[in-house]
């Protein structure tokens, strides 16, 4: 019925407590999928003693976060499977994410986030599940033929601009497909070493219930973190020092509320991340507001301004 497909390159000590979360959990007809990118650290038998049973794929050359994930989702396709759980290698579980994901995916278009950050903004709230703006591709839970109109979009020679998550996430928002979110998370994400997410924190995914050994792995995350404190200390300063340009960007977000709720949310969330220093991810959501079209002048205006910071800093 599922099938976890979990994208690996090295980062053995966050793996091995992401496998001892998720075979802690109700795994019923699951089967679990391992992609490796040709990791340095271990190969396939070290996968095979921490993911007993599972169908591991290792590619000889390394392939890049955006194509093997283009990969899983082929051979998922190839499967006789109707769920995909698009897990990463530093994801925590609920123990019940199973049996919750499949009741709340059947009030979605078919595409599910099991973790809710702030980070990603709703656009509404429909009580235990939220529709937001985008997603990123860790915890999401989706249905077959959305992954099947996510390949064929892809394959089709569409440009891809983007990393792979973000592209599909403007292929559904443009095709009228919501993206949806639980509202008490049933995974959490650490993200703090990945390709994408190298900070000095992890998002908390809202509502994400803490049993006794995911307590464990969570002590676990944190003495990592302890470990580290240094070259975190460093990242935080830099964070700190770009952080004074958010105050010169909080009036781009009084933006009158008749304008379109998806097009200020783009905006709003551009000028966060370039409070951050994260420019190229600020010019990507400029990006979709500026395909967005929107009509309001405030937005344009704002936008323009915005566009123009960013220029200067990429």
């Amino acid at each position: 019925m599922i099938i976890i497909g979990v994208m690996t390159c090295n980062r053995m000590n966050i793996l091995k407590l992401m496998a001892q979360s998720l075979y802690h959990t109700d795994m019923t007809d699951c089967e679990v999928r391992i992609y490796d990118d040709c990791s340095d650290d271990y190969g396939v038998e070290e996968l095979k003693t921490i993911f007993p049973n599972a169908v591991i794929t290792r590619h000889e050359k390394r392939l890049g976060a955006d194509k093997n994930m283009l990969y899983m989702y082929e051979d998922f396709l190839k499967s006789g499977y109707d769920y995909l759980l698009n897990a990463d290698s530093d994801l925590i579980f609920n123990k019940n994410w199973r049996k919750e994901a499949l009741s709340y995916i059947e009030k979605t278009d078919g595409i599910l986030s099991l973790f809710n950050t702030l980070n990603h903004l709703i656009i509404e709230d429909l009580g235990d599940i939220l529709i937001k703006q985008d997603v990123g591709a860790a915890g999401v839970f989706f249905k077959r033929n959305i992954i099947e109109f996510i390949v064929d979009k892809i394959k089709a020679g569409i440009d891809q601009k983007y990393t792979l998550d973000w592209e599909w996430n403007f292929i559904l928002i443009k095709n009228n497909i919501r993206i949806m979110a639980v509202k008490n998370s049933l995974v959490q994400h650490i993200g703090i070493e990945g390709l994408w997410s190298k900070r000095e924190y992890f998002d908390y995914g809202y509502g994400f219930l803490v049993d006794e050994i995911n307590g464990q792995i969570l002590n676990e995350v944190i003495k990592n973190l302890s470990n580290n404190v240094e070259n975190y200390r460093k990242r935080a300063e830099i964070y700190f020092n770009r952080k004074q340009y958010a105050l010169a960007l909080n009036e781009t977000n009084e933006i009158i509320k008749k304008a379109p709720k998806m097009a200020i949310a783009y905006l709003s969330r551009s000028c966060e991340l370039a409070a951050m220093g994260r420019f190229k991810e600020a010019k990507q959501d400029l990006e979709f507001v500026k395909n967005l079209n929107p009509e309001n002048d405030d937005i344009k205006k704002n936008y323009e301004q915005l566009n123009k910071y960013l220029s200067s800093q990429i």
